[in-house]
């Protein structure tokens, strides 16, 4: 995938709402706001490693794409189904 997109680094986050079977949350089932806050860090830690400026035009893009304020019309797959069209 690093050469057909030339990507330089390359993640992947794996998730199961079941929990981990070692550790300290051993038996611990995941609900959606562990697997938010997983995301979360997961993003703040791709912003630390990433380039700054480039990250503050993502969020002004993200900032007038979808404002915190404005009612919820359409999830964002629905995106993709009116291209489809």
């Amino acid at each position: 995938m690093w050469r057909e997109f030339n990507l330089v680094n390359s993640y992947t986050c794996e998730a199961s709402f079941c929990g981990p079977t070692r550790g300290v949350h051993s038996g611990c089932h995941f609900n959606m706001k562990t697997l938010e806050e997983v995301g979360h860090a997961f993003c703040r830690t791709l912003v630390e490693i990433g380039d700054k400026d480039k990250y503050k035009k993502v969020l002004q893009h993200l900032a007038i794409r979808y404002p915190v304020n404005a009612p919820a019309k359409r999830g964002y797959l629905d995106d993709d189904e009116e291209e489809d069209e």
